[in-house]
């Protein structure tokens, strides 16, 4: 009788796979699964946390909002989604008799044992999701009195506020690879984990407000509090995911020190600059999305002065992202009409704040350079400056008074 082959897969591993399955079940409106999914993948993400982090460009935190955004366009990226398995490793069949079923539980438990199909899916197969009732569509209102139809089973919609909803996923070079990634890997999960309990909240928030009796009777255990719990779960959780980010710059900042030299004599000074500036383009976007995020929380929940002073960080980090060059154009990078709109965009809002302040304006904002990493899209850039604009026209509206 053949003997049963398994694999054992690294802890960090399955962390990675769980949270690209995670943020597929997220971007497909299955919140509840999503979190317990990303629960899963926090649990194993733990033993690699202390471990020192791959220094490569694709296991990085702003790869992982590229790969996010990438991905995002379409409902099932084939490259996330295709089953990978790490160099020296063999297929496994899945358990044909009691015993290789007990022996797999066994190593279940112990957080080694991987099946691919019972991890992330096949290419081929459609992930069996639990049932959503369809409900009637109904109109909504915008800030700009644009009236529009939206369905609240499908992507929630943020009741005039901008809310970044992509859901971070690790590159397949890094899965493919074994990369360990560290207490990024954490990092990206708990970021995951807060998204999803946010647009969880603004759903149910939304169908409450909205009054929909066909769905509130179609799903009798859905708990009419659990908006203000799941957006009080989602503050927490950005500002544990911020913090970590800020507790991994520092240290970073003191282990590059120590070791500059021996990085200087393994890699060549352009691939170390690339590096550096990835690593810092991604250090500022992701301030920039948990201040946005935060801010939108906030004002849900009608607390202005935390809500205004995410607004004054977002919008500080917007000014020196311009002033430092580092915007450009997602989808777009080799298009400098669209950078030049961008730009105008930008300075006007800025440097009419500047103006009101203190009477003097910034350094000219010359064009965008065209370069080969990509920072924050224009959707997200129009999203930030059209949540940070009620901190701009205050500020020239104080001015003029």
């Amino acid at each position: 009788m053949p003997s049963l082959v398994q694999e054992s897969y690294p802890p960090h591993l399955l962390a990675q796979k769980l949270n690209n399955r995670g943020a597929y079940q997220a971007e497909q409106g299955y919140y509840e699964s999503a979190i317990s999914t990303y629960v899963k993948a926090l649990k194993l993400s733990e033993s690699s946390a202390n471990h020192a982090p791959c220094g490569c460009r694709y296991c990085s935190l702003n790869t992982c909002m590229s790969t996010s955004a990438s991905s995002s366009t379409s409902s099932l990226s084939p490259i996330l989604m295709r089953r990978s398995c790490p160099q020296g490793h063999k297929s496994t069949p899945r358990p044909s008799s009691r015993k290789a079923s007990q022996q797999q539980q066994e190593q279940e438990e112990d957080g080694y044992y991987h099946d691919d199909n019972d991890v992330i899916m096949m290419e081929d197969e459609e992930e069996v999701m639990p049932f959503a009732p369809v409900s009637p569509s109904f109109s909504v209102s915008s800030s700009y009195g644009t009236s529009f139809t939206q369905d609240p089973t499908e992507e929630p919609f943020n009741c005039g506020g901008y809310v970044y909803r992509h859901a971070l996923r690790v590159h397949p070079h890094t899965i493919h690879y074994c990369h360990n990634m560290g207490v990024t890997l954490s990092l990206v999960i708990i970021f995951n984990l807060a998204l999803a309990h946010h647009l969880m909240g603004i759903r149910r928030n939304n169908i409450k407000n909205t009054g929909s009796s066909s769905w509130n009777n179609s799903v009798p255990n859905m708990d009419v509090n659990y908006d203000s719990k799941a957006l009080k779960k989602a503050l927490q959780l950005y500002e544990l995911a911020y913090q970590l980010h800020v507790d991994e710059q520092q240290m970073a900042a003191t282990t590059n020190c120590a070791t500059h030299h021996q990085q200087r004599e393994d890699r060549e000074e352009a691939q170390e600059q690339e590096g550096f500036e990835s690593k810092r383009m991604g250090m500022l976007r992701f301030t920039m999305i948990v201040s946005n995020n935060l801010g939108e929380i906030h004002r849900v929940a009608k607390n202005t002065t935390k809500h205004v002073m995410c607004l004054q960080h977002l919008l500080s980090t917007i000014m020196y992202m311009v002033d430092g060059h580092f915007l450009m154009d997602n989808n777009n990078n080799n298009n400098n009409n669209n950078n030049d709109n961008q730009d105008n965009r930008i300075r006007s809002g800025i440097t009419s704040r500047s103006n009101s302040s203190s009477g003097t304006t910034r350094t000219s904002i010359s064009t965008f350079p065209i370069t080969t990493t990509p920072t924050v899209s224009t959707e997200e850039l129009d999203g930030f400056l059209r949540n940070a604009s009620p901190l701009m026209l205050y500020d020239i509206c104080a001015g003029a008074a």
